[in-house]
């Protein structure tokens, strides 16, 4: 499939690279990190990376990307190739104008929730798209400078749950030895995702005081607007579920926080043992197998959730 996406990129002046809104380290890391590759290798072609970052530029991500964003116009969308990095919908693509290129290219790791592009790459058992986009580079014999590769190794750490998740596998390591010979550093990567401030950690340790633990699951709903008390990015505070998963007696964990500019609440789910995103899907959500997501608008809806997730962990396996 990488000879494909390189005959379609070579095919075109003008490309343009999209990722999903509200963007985490695998959206952001494969998306500048295949500008850049693209920028080395073909000077001669204009390449735009579409995206706010306002989204991220209060979490720790903004230390490592620092590369600014284009507008771009309609009119730019004309004779151009588009591509769509880690989003399996496209109601979560940022840029609502991504259709409008002459073709559009899909590249992901999600399982896929809907169809759409004219070529799909997508591989569900890779452990992020920076896998992907690194493996189309050193298949296809690009050049990759130090800055691609440390985009790139970022998303593969923090998308692989710094090597931890089942994605993981030996592909993985074998992308990341890649990006280390091109001079990524990971020690860097992981000391910028480490740079907390005192009130991170503060909110962490009320939700470790306060969240609820029976049969194997664990369970936190955010009161609303508790993030402003800690003086907390909404967005950094939503992705706390991890806290939730760090005891040995935990298998399943659900985690909640209200989303004031949406409305709804903003679930996310994770297991140790089983598929858990089949859970998700009946929410209208989805994700990785052991990693997923949805929203529900009305609170009294968690319980139930809770009690669904006490069922899976007394099934036998």
């Amino acid at each position: 499939m990488f000879k494909y996406v390189l005959k379609k990129i070579q095919k075109y002046d003008k490309i343009i690279i999209h990722r999903h809104s509200k963007p985490d380290g695998d959206a952001l890391g494969s998306q500048l990190g295949l500008k850049e590759i693209l920028k080395i290798n073909f000077p001669e072609k204009l390449v735009y990376a579409i995206g706010d970052s306002s989204e991220f530029e209060e979490t720790p991500l903004k230390n490592i990307f620092k590369s600014s964003f284009e507008k771009v116009n309609e009119k730019k969308y004309n004779n151009s190739l588009v591509i769509v990095l880690d989003s399996a919908n496209i109601s979560r693509i940022e840029g609502e104008e991504f259709f409008r290129g002459n073709e559009v290219i899909k590249i992901d790791h999600h399982k896929t929730n809907e169809e759409y592009g004219d070529l799909e790459w997508v591989e569900s058992d890779a452990s992020s798209t920076c896998e992907l986009i690194s493996r189309f580079a050193r298949k296809n014999k690009l050049k990759v400078n130090k800055k691609s590769a440390d985009y790139l190794l970022t998303g593969i750490i923090t998308d692989s749950g710094r090597f931890s998740f089942s994605s993981v596998s030996y592909r993985t390591f074998q992308e990341a030895s890649f990006l280390l010979e091109k001079g990524a550093k990971p020690q860097k990567i992981v000391n910028a995702l480490n740079d907390r401030d005192i009130n991170f950690i503060r909110i962490q340790g009320h939700i470790l005081s306060n969240l609820e633990f029976k049969n194997k699951v664990s369970w936190y709903m955010m009161p609303k607007g508790l993030h402003k008390k800690f003086n907390v990015n909404y967005d950094t505070a939503s992705q706390l579920i991890f806290l939730l998963m760090s005891f040995k007696e935990v298998e399943y964990a659900v985690y909640a926080s209200f989303d004031e500019k949406n409305s709804v609440w903003k679930a996310s789910l994770r297991s140790k043992k089983r598929a858990i995103n089949k859970l998700a899907q009946e929410y209208g959500g989805g994700g990785h197998e052991m990693a997923s997501g949805f929203t529900f608008k009305n609170k009294k809806e968690f319980p139930l959730i809770v009690k669904k997730l006490m069922v899976m962990a007394n099934e036998k396996s």
